[in-house]
């Protein structure tokens, strides 16, 4: 059964890809939920980002907090700048990245002076989560994605459901969380080689019992 601290990011996600819950959806809570949570970024420790305004008395004052993450499940911690549990008055947790590199959004309703740090939370990549429902949906749907011409002058094209669902991967692809992989050079000096050449010089370093097996 679905967390019930994710039935906000379920909807929305339900929302991006047209498979509503009522009637017969193609993808149960639980599917949803398990794309996302393959999507799922854990934060600990993270600083939120803090906006300060000004009162009336021209005072500065931090109400505003921000993520560098957006869509965040419910449930989450935060602690203030002497590591005491502390709950805003509102939040936007399935706000956007915005052109800032803000996403999720804590407002208090007294100034926090910074760093407001998450303890513990969970942000989702949405946009990726969405994508790879939407290429099962392809899948799944395949064998009644055709098109045919029961009569002269008439035709239905089925296959254009399709179309519109790739332009929409394509573009939830785009909006994705960029990701990073490390890659190693076997045809290379290694670490370990290298350090034997700075340790013992790189003509001794080939000789086995100056360097060991």
């Amino acid at each position: 059964m679905a967390r019930s601290t994710m039935a906000a990011l379920i909807a929305l996600t339900r929302t991006k890809i047209g498979d509503p819950s009522s009637g017969s959806p193609v993808f149960s809570d639980d599917d949803v939920q398990a794309a996302l949570d393959a999507a799922r970024s854990e934060r600990y420790n993270e600083f939120l980002i803090p906006i300060y305004t000004y009162d009336n008395g021209h005072t500065i004052v931090y109400l505003h907090h921000y993520s560098r993450y957006g869509f965040w499940e419910q449930g989450y911690s935060l602690l203030d700048n002497a590591l005491n549990a502390v709950v805003p008055a509102s939040d936007e947790l399935l706000r956007d990245i915005d052109d800032e590199g803000m996403g999720a959004h804590f407002v208090f309703s007294t100034s926090e002076f910074p760093p407001i740090r998450v303890q513990a939370g969970y942000a989702y990549d949405v946009y990726r989560a969405a994508a790879d429902l939407l290429q099962e949906m392809i899948a799944l749907q395949a064998a009644n994605t055709f098109d045919f011409q029961p009569a002269q002058g008439q035709a239905f094209r089925l296959s254009q459901i399709t179309a519109a669902r790739q332009q929409l991967i394509d573009r939830y692809r785009m909006r994705q969380w960029p990701a990073s992989i490390r890659l190693v050079r076997d045809d290379g000096v290694s670490e370990a080689m290298q350090k034997r050449i700075r340790d013992i010089g790189p003509v001794s370093a080939g000789v086995p019992f100056l360097t060991g097996p």
